[in-house]
């Protein structure tokens, strides 16, 4: 928001041109009760009214500044309301011709009715907006100025009847940004666990366990868990995700079904990290070459090695645009995983190695969020099995951040920290089919930028 400029100068003045008293009003009230001339009458009352008007100015300031929030949250409001309206016409008409000027004439009815609409709740106050809607190069850009009046309580006393509240907002989003998508995929072994709570008791019951279950052993008659429990019909993690990528691809049909505004590469890591597939629009390629199945655990292979491996990423991904050409796409990573850091099965029969089942450490994110580059992580976290040897060994221990809980919720708040709004918490088999989707939706969205 640009700072409302409050027009208080008659008052100021009026207050500069008082002839304040050195003397302390309590003294002053002492001296007029001892006077028996009246002759203190006349500074006490002008040390009164003094007072009296700093008393109006605080209380009547107060009002003003609160009403000045309301009416910026208005306009935030407003500003907003003007690109979303004028971006879905957009995308449904076509930017072209009279669509375009239609849309934008419909934005800004919409987000001048929105500001009209909600000033007449606030009682006791003026205020008309200036509203425009503008499209250019890609961008959709609304902005909403206004001027209130707001009517002090006390201030009228002293001949002061109006202040004048003065602000604006600008939201700004593109119809449909040049995007590159870099999908960072974890296919470790914890991937092969059930998808939810639901699916991990039923993983449970028919082979015995449900944390460190996915040990490339035969289980039976099939050559390990991942494949005995696909053809049982349990959904894993690793299923959800896949799923989820798919309805991702699907909504780059929908969104861009030239392909020529959004690019996406596909990365998975567990012990080592492998580039599936280098940006490309194709489609195809995409759904192609989706991560293959979960590497399954052994000593040293199936361990998520996150941390000594992002690297790799960094150096390719390159800088961060505005998204309003395409030299200069908006870039987006996701990464979806359970978050925890493992070295390899060396803790089950080693506690030694069991400290370093930890939190991903996320201090790459700055280095994306420094290059312009956006960060969203759709988490499939652990759900708590008390009755797991394995994981209360490990993410069972107390946090090792010394927070509240265990050491699996330090992973959320971790992930979190990174992601921020863009953080998605998926528990269930719909949530991590819909994540990707939620995720791509929600960076899309018109932002406020002033």
């Amino acid at each position: 928001m640009i700072p409302a400029m409050l027009n208080v100068s008659r008052t100021s003045r009026f207050v500069r041109a008082l002839n304040f008293s050195r003397v302390p009003v309590s003294a002053l009230c002492v001296r007029f009760l001892e006077s028996r001339d009246g002759s203190v009458a006349v500074p006490f009352a002008a040390s009164l009214l003094t007072l009296l008007l700093f008393i109006g100015l605080a209380i009547d300031a107060g009002g003003a500044y609160s009403t000045k929030a309301k009416i910026d949250a208005i306009t935030d409001s407003a500003s907003l309301a003007g690109v979303s309206t004028a971006r879905l016409a957009l995308l449904d008409g076509g930017p072209v011709g009279g669509n375009a000027e239609t849309a934008l004439a419909s934005a800004k009815d919409r987000a001048s009715n929105f500001f009209a609409v909600q000033m007449a709740g606030l009682s006791g106050i003026d205020g008309a907006a200036n509203v425009s809607v503008t499209f250019d190069n890609g961008q959709i850009r609304s902005s909403v100025s206004y001027t209130a009046t707001y009517r002090p309580h006390l201030l009228p006393l002293f001949g002061f009847n109006e202040v004048t509240i003065n602000g604006e907002a600008v939201a700004s989003a593109a119809i449909l940004p040049f995007m590159e998508i870099t999908l960072l995929v974890d296919t470790s072994g914890s991937m092969a666990i059930g998808a939810d709570e639901h699916e991990q008791a039923l993983l449970k019951s028919q082979i015995g366990c449900a944390f460190a279950c996915h040990d490339n052993a035969p289980v039976k008659g099939y050559a390990n868990s991942y494949l005995y429990a696909k053809a049982m019909g349990i959904t894993l993690r690793y299923d959800a995700i896949n799923t989820g990528i798919k309805k991702m691809i699907d909504e780059f049909d929908v969104l861009d079904p030239d392909a020529k505004s959004i690019q996406a590469s596909i990365w998975s890591f567990d012990t080592y990290y492998n580039r599936k597939q280098t940006m490309t629009a194709s489609r195809s390629q995409l759904r192609w070459n989706l991560p293959s199945a979960p590497a399954m655990s052994g000593k040293t292979e199936g361990a998520t090695k996150f941390n000594e491996g992002i690297g790799s990423v960094l150096s390719v991904i390159g800088q961060g645009g505005s998204g309003a050409t395409a030299a200069s796409p908006m870039k987006l990573v996701i990464l979806a995983t359970d978050g925890v850091q493992d070295p390899g099965r060396f803790w089950v029969d080693q506690p030694a190695y069991r400290a370093d089942v930890a939190p991903f450490n996320m201090a790459f994110c700055e280095t994306l969020k420094s290059r312009g580059i956006r960060v969203g992580v759709l988490h499939t976290p652990y759900i708590p099995m008390p009755d797991d040897w394995g994981y209360m060994a490990t993410l069972g221990q107390p946090s090792q951040l010394g927070n509240p809980g265990a050491r699996a919720d330090d992973v959320a708040r971790v992930l979190k920290s990174c992601a921020g709004d863009l953080y998605f918490e998926a528990d269930s088999s719909d949530k991590i089919a819909e994540g990707f989707v939620n995720i791509l939706r929600s960076a899309n969205t018109p932002r406020l930028v002033m």
